[in-house]
């Protein structure tokens, strides 16, 4: 027996030409699974179960050494925009304590002008 006639043989005892029925509402309808229809649902399927084992194997143990690199480019990329935000945040926070108390001063600048205008008001009409 050659190896071609015992590949054929394994695969006609593997695969073998399937009928599935299906009965429903007092009808039997069925089709018919050839061969090769099988062959490829199972290489499909064997290749869907392969990427899943490498896509999960590869996150859960696929720290190489390049992603190593890349992982610390992201660090710290992240952390000098955390810095300058740190920056910006200090610098915003100055300027709104400069402009609180000008605006302070202004309003009782205000108050003073208007209570000392008001109050010269009442004495000239007294």
């Amino acid at each position: 027996m050659t190896t071609r006639s015992k590949v054929s043989e394994l695969v006609k005892k593997t695969f073998p030409e399937r009928q599935v029925y299906h009965r429903t509402g007092g009808t039997v309808k069925y089709f018919t699974i050839a061969p090769l229809q099988q062959i490829i649902l199972a290489g499909a399927a064997a290749a869907l179960v392969g990427w899943t084992v490498f896509a999960t194997g590869s996150f859960l143990f696929g720290k190489t050494a390049s992603s190593g690199i890349v992982a610390d480019a992201e660090v710290q990329k992240y952390e000098r925009w955390v810095q300058e935000l740190r920056a910006r945040d200090a610098l915003l926070s100055d300027q709104l304590a400069q402009r609180t108390t000008a605006f302070q001063d202004s309003t009782l600048d205000f108050q003073r002008t208007t209570l000392g205008s008001q109050h010269n008001a009442q004495r000239q009409r007294r």
